[in-house]
């Protein structure tokens, strides 16, 4: 009889059944692993959004108040910028007021004397005396060159005996920018 070693033939498989399973341990082990990552990522997940629910009606009432303070000094600045427009407004008109009675000064003869200027929206009323009616036909015709007088009415005359004429005059005055009253 012819005697055959088989311990070698053993040992080999031995060592792939180890190999094999320590390949299956490996692989059992790495998922393991990535199994507990994946719950302690979840887990660390929903600890944020539980914190992100915890936060966010704090955050919405913050956003709300910041958003009602917006509104308020937006409002507040509009209401600053009108007040202001208004104030140029009103520098320009009596800029302009300031430059219609210089222009009306000057064109005003010497022996007539005003004791009542009223101005309205769109007219200007002139009260006074003259020595004599030609002097009143000359200022007429003066103011009525103006451009921005486009009509001069001759009220009543009356004659005085100690100041000579009384009159009064009506001025129409050109609207040359829309009302801002």
């Amino acid at each position: 009889m012819v005697s055959i070693n088989l311990m070698p033939w053993r040992a080999r498989r031995q060592r792939q059944q180890w190999q094999k399973w320590r390949l299956v341990g490996a692989l059992m082990l790495v998922v393991l692993i990535m199994a507990i990552q994946s719950g302690y990522g979840q887990q660390r997940l929903n600890h944020q959004r539980l914190a992100l629910l915890n936060f966010w009606p704090g955050a919405q009432k913050n956003a709300a108040a910041l958003h009602e303070r917006t509104l308020a000094l937006q409002k507040q600045l509009a209401e600053q910028q009108e007040a202001q427009r208004l104030q140029v407004l009103q520098r320009q008109d009596l800029t302009r007021w300031r430059d219609f009675v210089a222009r009306l000064s000057a064109e005003i003869p010497p022996d007539i004397w005003l004791s009542a200027l009223v101005k309205n929206q769109h007219s200007v009323s002139l009260k006074g005396f003259s020595r004599s009616v030609a002097e009143l036909h000359q200022l007429r015709d003066r103011l009525h060159q103006q451009r921005d007088i486009p009509s001069v009415k001759l009220g009543a005359l009356r004659r005085d005996p100690s100041a000579g004429v009384t009159f009064s005059m009506q001025l129409s005055l050109a609207n040359q920018e829309p009302n801002h009253e």
